[in-house]
């Protein structure tokens, strides 16, 4: 009985140690990836990415010109008569859903604001630490930006 006693503590140290090790490996070397493109530069690779456990978003420069042209269909050419109507539009979706249209809608300009991106497509590892532009196979750009942690 003894012989267990002792080995209990152990085995707790021995796995506690290997999370604590293992959790340290696996925030190093698994970035946190935003993406942000237009329609003229598809995205490849996320889901290859995703699968081997990494976080990717990709926000769309585009969303935000398609929201206010979804959103400007059909309106009269009167400006009040316009107001009236988008007001009725605004209040039949409720203001919480349309608040989070817009937020989702101009989430790549404020992104790109935030981090001073200075062109497109850019591919932003771990909230702005290290941004590479014009790549568009995002296996390539985590290749590129791990040649650049060795280099670091």
């Amino acid at each position: 009985m003894r012989l267990l006693s002792l080995r209990h503590p152990f085995l707790f140290l021995t796995v506690w140690f290997w999370y604590c090790f293992s959790f340290t490996i696996y925030a190093v070397e698994l970035p946190f990836i935003e993406v942000i493109t237009s329609d003229l530069y598809p995205v490849t690779g996320i889901k290859a990415l995703q699968q081997q456990g990494l976080s990717v978003k990709v926000y769309n420069l585009d969303d935000s010109k398609r929201l206010v042209e979804e959103i400007g269909k059909h309106l009269p050419n009167n400006q009040n008569a316009a107001k009236n109507v988008l007001q009725q539009r605004f209040k039949k979706m409720g203001d919480k859903q349309v608040k989070a249209q817009f937020i989702r809608a101009y989430q790549a300009v404020t992104l790109s604001t935030q981090y001073a991106l200075t062109g497109y497509p850019a591919v932003v590892f771990n909230h702005g630490q290290s941004v590479i532009y014009g790549v568009t196979d995002l296996n390539q750009a985590v290749y590129l930006y791990r040649l650049w942690q060795k280099q670091q």
